[in-house]
């Protein structure tokens, strides 16, 4: 009986002998195939992380050639839009508008009267007719109208001034003038308001239409800086027919 359960535990144990063996041929062929996947696995991963990079490494290749580019496009840029500045920069702006007018100053002493219009002319004297017979004496009659204005009367004349104002430094000059048609201008003469370096009256002959007239020029001023200066033209404007 004893040697029967010998047999029995033998035969129990090459059988499990034989079923491990095989579960750990098993297992070993698993393990080889599991090697091989991996290695497998692992070559891939390495192409394709070879592969990866150089894509990499191009597109940054790419991307440093367009970041140059870019770079050199912006300084172009940049100079020129320097240059258009510079040019903008020189370029002279739109007059202002005129300021506003300095106070009203004083009002200067009449000027001295003009000289002596012309005298008309003397019409000539008529035929002496032949005399006649006295007649008797008359009634007185009925006082005439008054006759119309004999030549030389300045009557008629009117006094007038031209203004011109401005601001200036000693060495500019206003200039006002006086030209009328169908009119005589006498008795001409210059003023301003303060006192200037230089007063200038001065007749010429238009060419256009070879009218007489005049104009007054005020130079500076005795003070410093810029002042407002009024250069005051007066002058009598007669009609032709006195």
């Amino acid at each position: 009986m004893a040697y029967t359960l010998a047999n029995q535990t033998e035969k129990t144990f090459n059988t499990f002998k034989n079923s491990t063996e095989s579960s750990l041929v098993s297992v070993f062929s698993g393990l080889t195939s599991l090697e091989g996947n991996v290695n497998l696995t692992k070559d891939e991963l390495s192409l394709t992380i070879s592969n990866t990079n150089k894509e990499l490494k191009n597109a940054t290749e790419r991307l440093d050639q367009e970041d140059i580019a870019i770079r050199s496009l912006l300084d172009e840029i940049n100079k020129t839009l320097s240059i258009k500045v510079e040019n903008v920069s020189k370029l002279q702006g739109p007059i202002g508008p005129p300021g506003f007018n300095g106070s009203q100053g004083l009002i200067g002493p009449v000027g001295p009267a003009g000289p002596q219009g012309f005298n008309g002319t003397q019409g000539t004297h008529g035929i002496t007719g032949p005399q006649g017979f006295n007649g008797s004496q008359g009634a007185q009659g009925a006082t005439g109208p008054q006759g119309p204005q004999g030549g030389g009367d300045f009557s008629q004349c009117i006094h007038k001034t031209s203004t011109q104002t401005g601001s200036q430094c000693p060495v500019t000059s206003l200039s006002p003038a006086a030209s009328v048609k169908d009119k005589r201008i006498v008795g001409v003469t210059c003023s301003s308001d303060i006192i200037t370096q230089q007063l200038l009256l001065k007749t010429q002959i238009n060419p256009a239409n070879g009218q007489l007239f005049y104009t007054c020029k005020c130079y500076g001023h005795y003070g410093s800086g810029l002042q407002s200066v009024q250069c005051i033209m007066h002058y009598w404007e007669c009609p032709l027919t006195t």
